[in-house]
């Protein structure tokens, strides 16, 4: 579950490049930035929360060799849930 809650890591890092586009390149105001910065937040969060949940309530949590992720009884679909869900 943890695991896969770390993919809002590297799409904080996207919301903070599309921050700085916004306010160097832009050129931004602090007021226009507070209108989407909830979205900066939600993004991210609400993914790596969308598709945590999804994935525990659906039961694919298992043994993945090292670490207990994504794992079902048919190996494609594996490989399409990390794929889609991570990756």
């Amino acid at each position: 579950f943890l695991l896969q809650f770390g993919v809002a890591i590297p799409l904080y890092n996207c919301m903070l490049c599309i921050y700085h586009l916004l306010t160097i390149k832009h050129g931004w105001k602090e007021d226009q930035v507070r209108s989407v910065e909830k979205l900066f937040h939600f993004i991210p969060l609400g993914f790596a929360a969308a598709t945590s949940v999804t994935l525990a309530a659906n039961g694919s949590y298992g043994d993945a060799m090292f670490w207990c992720w994504i794992a079902t009884n048919r190996k494609h679909v594996t490989h399409v849930l990390r794929w889609t869900t991570f990756y």
